[in-house]
């Protein structure tokens, strides 16, 4: 199954690669007003997203609605306010600053990146296994952010994957079976 997974994961990341500028930053507009609709709708104070890589979705302008938590890798995933700024991490992506993490029960909404997800909300990410490790714990919403293109039937997934309850795409927002 890892050989499965990792060459869904080649594939997948060569072609979001490929998109343009411009496609990605429509379809991430489109996502934001979804994900700002729902948001109205709920009492949410906190919310954990990511800073994006490799031509992820940017959700950080819905930042201006609410409070954003943002992941930091330390052996473990732990989700810090931005207030003191971000520096390069481990993984090479932008992390928090921070120093005092905030608790899982504090964060009302996790917004998930993937390179893929499925209708079941099972994800396919970078291969590392943080994100799956911290919602074992964890009891907020959880919310798959994707475009359309990488919404797929069914993905490969092992005892340990994590499922989210929603998936939302530029086309919509999708409660996983």
């Amino acid at each position: 199954m890892k050989a499965q997974k990792k060459a869904l994961r080649t594939t997948w990341l060569k072609q979001r690669k490929q998109m343009a500028d411009s496609d990605i930053h429509m379809k991430s507009q489109h996502i934001q007003n979804h994900i700002i609709a729902w948001l109205k709708t709920q009492d949410v104070r906190n919310v954990g997203l990511y800073v994006p890589i490799q031509n992820e979705v940017d959700i950080r302008p819905l930042c201006e609605h609410v409070r954003c938590l943002y992941p930091k890798i330390d052996q473990t995933l732990h989700f810090f306010d931005d207030t003191q700024g971000f520096s390069l991490g481990p993984m090479g992506t932008k992390e928090p600053i921070g120093t005092t993490p905030v608790p899982p029960e504090a964060i009302d909404v996790l917004l998930i990146p993937g390179i893929a997800f499925d209708l079941m909300g099972y994800r396919l990410g970078y291969g590392k296994g943080y994100f799956d490790r911290y919602l074992e714990n964890y009891q907020g919403v959880t919310i798959g952010i994707t475009i359309e293109t990488f919404l797929v039937e069914s993905l490969p997934h092992e005892k340990h994957d994590q499922p989210v309850a929603f998936v939302v795409t530029e086309n919509g927002f999708w409660r996983s079976r």
